[in-house]
C-alpha cells in the first residue's frame, strides 16, 4: 500500500470509531474485546508504516468487555487535521475528506476503514430455517458523512438501501443512518472490492463461505476453531484468549 492509500483506510478507521480528542494531542479508536485482533494486526501496524515514530498503546476501560487504542503526538494530529479536514471533539460535523471524495482508487481503502471499525455482516433467513442470506451493514450517527457516503458507495459500483432510526440507544438525538447491501453476489463484491482487514469481519465471511449459512451467537473463537488456522480441531481445551492469542501470531507472522 502507499501513503496516501494507508492514510485514506486510517481516515476511514478515525471517522469510523475513533476521534480526535478536543484538547489534548491523542487519537482514540475503540472497539470490543473481539477487536483487539484487528488493532494488533492491521490498526496499529498502519500508523507505524505512516508515522514510524509512534507507539500506539491498547487501554482496557474500566468495568466495561472492551479496549480503546490510543495514539497520542501532535504532529499526527496536525497531520489529519491540516491534510484532511479533521476536526476535534464530537463528530457531528464529520464529513469525507475532498481528497478521497475526488479519488476514486482511494474510496476501497476508506470504506474498508469505514466498515471494519463501524460495519458489520448481518445473516437473515428470509424463508429458510437457518440464517444465510447476507447483508453488509455500516450505520452512523447522522453526520455530513453518512450523506456523502451515499455518493461512494455508488462510485464503488455498489446498490444499496438507506433508512434512518430514531430510538437507536446511542446518547444523541441524533437519528441513525443505517445502508445495507443485500445479497450474496453483492457481498461477494464487496468482499472482493473492498477487501475488509478485521478478523472480525472475515472470520464471518469465512464460516460462511464454508458451510453455507451462519450461527448468529458463534462466538469469534468457536469461528476460528472452525475456520481459522489449523482448520476445525475439536475437542479444544484452550481458552479463547489462547485461541485469540494463537490466531494473531499466525497472522502476524504471515505478514512478515
Amino acid at each position: 500500500m502507499s501513503p496516501d492509500e494507508i492514510a485514506a483506510e486510517l481516515c476511514g478507521i478515525i471517522l469510523g470509531d475513533g476521534h480526535v480528542h478536543k484538547h489534548s494531542n491523542r487519537i482514540t479508536i475503540s472497539g470490543s474485546s473481539d477487536d483487539l485482533v484487528y488493532f494488533r494486526i492491521r490498526v496499529i501496524p498502519l500508523f507505524q508504516k505512516l508515522f514510524p515514530f509512534v507507539n500506539p498503546r491498547i487501554v482496557k476501560l474500566k468495568n466495561k468487555n472492551a479496549y480503546n487504542l490510543e495514539v497520542e503526538n501532535k504532529s499526527i494530529i496536525n497531520f489529519f487535521i491540516g491534510r484532511f479536514g479533521f476536526k476535534r471533539g464530537p463528530k457531528y460535523e464529520a464529513h469525507i475528506p475532498p481528497d478521497i471524495l475526488s479519488s476514486p482508487s482511494f474510496i476501497p481503502h476508506f470504506l474498508r476503514g469505514l466498515f471494519d471499525t463501524d460495519g458489520c455482516l448481518k445473516f437473515s433467513k428470509q424463508a429458510r430455517a437457518y440464517s444465510y442470506y447476507p447483508r453488509v451493514r455500516i450505520a452512523l450517527v447522522s453526520s455530513p458523512l453518512t450523506h456523502q457516503l451515499s455518493s461512494i458507495l455508488t462510485q464503488a459500483g455498489f446498490t444499496f438501501s438507506k433508512g434512518t432510526q430514531q430510538n437507536h440507544g446511542y446518547a444523541t438525538k441524533r437519528s441513525l443512518v443505517c445502508y445495507e447491501i443485500s445479497g450474496k453476489h453483492a457481498f461477494e463484491k464487496w468482499m472482493r472490492l473492498i477487501r475488509p482487514a478485521n478478523p472480525v469481519h472475515v472470520t464471518k465471511y469465512e464460516y460462511w463461505k464454508k458451510f453455507g449459512h451462519y450461527i448468529p451467537k458463534i462466538t469469534f473463537a468457536e469461528r476460528i476453531r472452525q475456520i481459522g488456522p489449523g482448520g476445525f480441531e475439536p475437542p479444544s481445551q484452550e481458552s479463547e484468549s489462547r485461541i485469540l492469542d494463537r490466531y494473531t501470531t499466525g497472522l502476524l507472522d504471515m505478514e512478515r
